[in-house]
């Protein structure tokens, strides 16, 4: 157990396909990604986190990085790009209002531009909702959502990453760094499809990488990876997850990297549950 008093105390990197939003009816392919997300939540909850802050591909701004600043989420989920696979999926879990605006204000202190919403009819994007039902099925640990934002660069998302680290300490807070991401993703029709051999090699370098906590030879990696194996929207959200990771490296030391559940595909994309933790 992570024996931080503030910061981000575990990095994620969560598979999110939505042929695995519904349990019940989730496609084979899917379950051991299931299982996964349950055991990482497990041990993740373990590390008694006073906050998630998500990083999601499914939620895309243009030029601005938006934050939600919500005392309380509670809605609906629809997948827009597929309403026949999630046409409803309900959320309802607490927010956290002062470390959106303090992570705001840190961020646009930075110059990468930044604003708040607590709009009203806000709702989930699937990337967020899909993996926070099986990591924290009681929905008790507060929220934080941040979107992948399309005119940031890799670098961008890195220094990013480093922030939602150094707002935590500054306001006390155990945070939990949540990235909604697949790795190659030059998806096709036809959901049972693997990925091309290259992307698949490509992937399996990131995840061995991240399993043995080379959070610096991954970042040196990242612009070619996302570059070659086509990288789900770039590779930003990967970055968000190695600054953040890099971070906690200087605060605790030794990191412990793991893999829960197996690689498996969804349409040529690769996905997988990484985390990394204090060792």
């Amino acid at each position: 157990m992570s024996d931080q008093e503030s910061g981000v105390i575990a990095t994620v990197i969560a598979s999110h396909t939505p042929r695995m939003a519904y349990e019940d009816k989730a496609w084979d392919f899917t379950l051991g990604l299931i299982d996964g997300l349950k055991e990482l939540g497990a041990s993740l909850r373990e590390l008694n986190p006073d906050l998630i802050v998500v990083n999601t591909t499914h939620w895309i701004t243009t030029f601005d990085w938006v934050i939600t600043s919500h005392d309380h989420h509670k809605g609906i989920c629809i997948a827009e790009e597929a309403p026949h696979l999630i046409p409803e999926l309900p959320y309802d879990r607490p927010g956290d209002q002062a470390y959106a605006e303090a992570l705001n204000d840190d961020l646009n202190g930075a110059e990468i531009p930044s604003y708040t919403t607590d709009a009203k009819h806000f709702h989930w994007d699937y990337g967020t909702a899909v993996p926070l039902q099986y990591l924290d099925p009681e929905s008790k640990i507060p929220a934080v959502l941040t979107p992948t934002c399309y005119a940031s660069t890799l670098d961008e998302n890195l220094q990013v990453g480093r922030q939602i680290d150094a707002t935590a300490k500054h306001l006390g807070k155990r945070a939990v760094v949540i990235v909604s991401n697949a790795l190659t993703h030059l998806v096709v029709r036809g959901p049972d499809t693997w990925p091309l051999p290259e992307h698949m090699e490509m992937d399996h370098k990131f995840i061995d990488m991240v399993k043995a906590a080379d959070v610096d030879g991954a970042t040196n990696y990242l612009p070619d990876y996302a570059r070659d194996a086509k990288c789900e929207m770039g590779g930003r959200g990967l970055g968000v997850f190695l600054g953040a990771s890099k971070a906690m490296e200087e605060s605790a030391g030794n990191l412990s990297g793991a893999q829960f559940g197996p690689y498996a595909q969804s349409s040529a994309s690769g996905n997988a549950n990484l985390s990394l933790v204090a060792a």
